[in-house]
Formats: C-alpha cells, sequence, structure tokens
C-alpha cells in the first residue's frame, strides 16, 4: 500500500491506494493520475472572481457645462468640466470684481459639490448642492473663508459637450 498526501488539504489529506489485482503498474498510475486530477479540478472549481463584469460608476454630471451665477448683489459667467469620476474643473468671470475665476473640487452622484475657488488673490472653500433638472445644472453653492460663511450663489448651466 502507498500513502498519498495531497495539497489541498480542504478537499482531501490523506488517501491510501490499494493494489488492484490483477492489473500492472501502467493501470495504477493511470487511475492515481486521473484520480488526482478530477480532485485538483474539484479543488480549482471554487477558485477565481464572481463571473460578473465589473461596473465603474460614470457621474450623472459629467460633461461640460457653462452657464451664470447670482446671488444678491454678485453675478457671472461659469464654465465647468466634470469628469467621470466627478472630479471637476472650471473657470468663470465675476462681474461684480470684474475678475477672472477658476474652480476645482468634486460632486458626489447625489449632487454633493465641494471644492475651492481662486479669484485674484482669494482662495475660498466651496460648498452645495447641483442637480440636473430639464438639461440644466444648477443649484446654491456657498463660497467660505477661513470658516467664514459668504456668499451663495445660485448656478444655472447647460451641457455644452
Amino acid at each position: 500500500m502507498a500513502k498519498w498526501e495531497f495539497m489541498n488539504k480542504a478537499v482531501l489529506r490523506n488517501v491510501t491506494v490499494m493494489p488492484l489485482s490483477g492489473n500492472s503498474d501502467r493501470s495504477r498510475f493511470r487511475l492515481l493520475w486521473g484520480a488526482a486530477f478530477a480532485l485538483t479540478c474539484l479543488g480549482l472549481s471554487g477558485c477565481g472572481g464572481s463571473g460578473g463584469s465589473t461596473h465603474s460608476s460614470t457621474s450623472p454630471f459629467a460633461g461640460n457645462w457653462s452657464g451664470s451665477y447670482s446671488s444678491s448683489g454678485q453675478s457671472g459667467t461659469a464654465s465647468v468640466q466634470i469628469a467621470a469620476d466627478g472630479t471637476y474643473s472650471g473657470s468663470g468671470f465675476d462681474n461684480t470684481a470684474n475678475e477672472n475665476y477658476t474652480v476645482q473640487g468634486a460632486i458626489t452622484t447625489s449632487g454633493v459639490v465641494t471644492g475651492t475657488l481662486t479669484e485674484g488673490s482669494l482662495t475660498a472653500a466651496l460648498n452645495g448642492t447641483w442637480s440636473i433638472t430639464n438639461g440644466h445644472l444648477g443649484g446654491a453653492v456657498t463660497v467660505s473663508k477661513n470658516g467664514v460663511q459668504g456668499a451663495t450663489n445660485n448656478y444655472d448651466m447647460t451641457k455644452t459637450g
């Protein structure tokens, strides 16, 4: 009798191979390798992924948007490029301050906007919510500096690409 120990201990730890009467060593060899192959296949059948495809989420806001914003005493233009992962960058013109500005940040799939605005020597935080209604990207974003809340700008933009 020969005793074998397989690597896949979860399936089979010890196997005792009994000699088959009347068969040659070659037959026993084939039988042993056939059994080992079958056990290996059983052991490997549980490996691998789920078999399904992976799904990467694309932001519903992805694309190029342009339009305007306004608040009490302020107005201007805005242009924003939102990537598939929700990150954005953009620029615009502040009509009240007569100055260009840039923005960058992220928007979640539920529309929560965070980021940074830079206008001249001013750098401020952006926080708000945007949504798409009838093809328009809009909502309110508050500009804050050093934790002090400033203007809340209301945006209305349409997709340009």
